[in-house]
């Protein structure tokens, strides 16, 4: 899947205390670093085009079980024709299990379609991989949206322009713009359709994303607009992260149907 002020400051976001072992408050780095380490990163991701269609996406990852759930909301598309799957009112759950590299998809998103009466279908991408003629890291890479992406592009770039502080849904946090590759804004959000190496688009080499950090320095939300081939996309992304285990579900085996043999490569 494919598819914004003050004085500059360190990109620590002021930098460690004394002893080097502990991050001063609203430290951007200390909370990028966190995201990226963290057992479990919970999200909710908005991504809009041109004001046409809106893309919700929800879900949670976590790094230690390799377990992925996300929720996507792709109903502003369905006036567009634009669905990949038949889905009924645009809902799509999926369920990824990494270490089995199996994916599961809600029935629903499918229409019931040769699934037996079961909840669930099964893809192993695996075998999937091997009857394409694919690799299994590019239809693994290509399943969904990882929020650790995001934060990861973050701790690429070198400083950050500190805007004020700012409450959140009642928290306070330290707002940022930080200046990220635009190769790596794009391939951090699904849906965006766009490849950054085509020489017919005329994409900016750069994007200004706008960062908030709570002081005990979790990486709250993540915002960026652009212009692009003449289209305005926009992406808001709310996340929070911990060491407690992210508590998804695999299916039962009597719930899912096996659609892998069934896809005719």
């Amino acid at each position: 899947m494919a598819l914004g002020i003050g004085a500059f400051v360190a990109f620590t976001g002021g930098g460690s205390s004394e002893g080097g072992d502990v991050a001063e408050p609203y430290s951007l780095t200390a909370a990028a670093q966190g995201a990226v380490s963290a057992r479990t990163v919970e999200f909710d991701l908005t991504v809009s085009a041109a004001d046409v269609a809106e893309i919700s996406v929800s879900g949670a990852v976590d790094n230690e079980s390799k377990l992925v759930s996300v929720n996507t909301d792709l109903s502003s598309l369905l006036a567009l024709g634009d669905m990949p799957l038949p889905l009924g009112d645009g809902a799509m759950a999926v369920l990824f299990d990494g270490d089995a590299g199996v994916v599961y998809l809600d029935a629903g998103a499918i229409g019931g379609f040769l699934t037996n009466g079961a909840a669930w279908v099964s893809i192993d991408l695996g075998a999937l991989a091997e009857m394409s003629g694919q690799s299994l890291d590019d239809l693994q890479g290509g399943l969904g949206f990882d929020p650790t992406d995001i934060a990861r592009s973050l701790l690429d770039t070198e400083n950050a322009t500190e805007v004020g502080v700012e409450t959140i849904d009642g928290v306070e946090t330290k707002h940022y713009q930080v200046t990220v590759d635009i190769a790596a804004a794009l391939a951090a959000v699904p849906q965006a359709d766009i490849d950054p190496t085509l020489p017919d688009i005329d994409l900016p080499d750069t994007v200004v994303y706008d960062v908030w950090v709570t002081a005990d320095n979790q990486l709250r939300r993540v915002a960026f607009s652009t212009d692009i081939a003449g289209q305005s996309i926009a992406m808001q992304l709310d996340m929070t992260s911990s060491d407690e285990p992210s508590g998804i579900e695999l299916p039962a085996e009597s719930e899912v149907f096996d659609l892998t043999g069934l896809l005719g490569f």
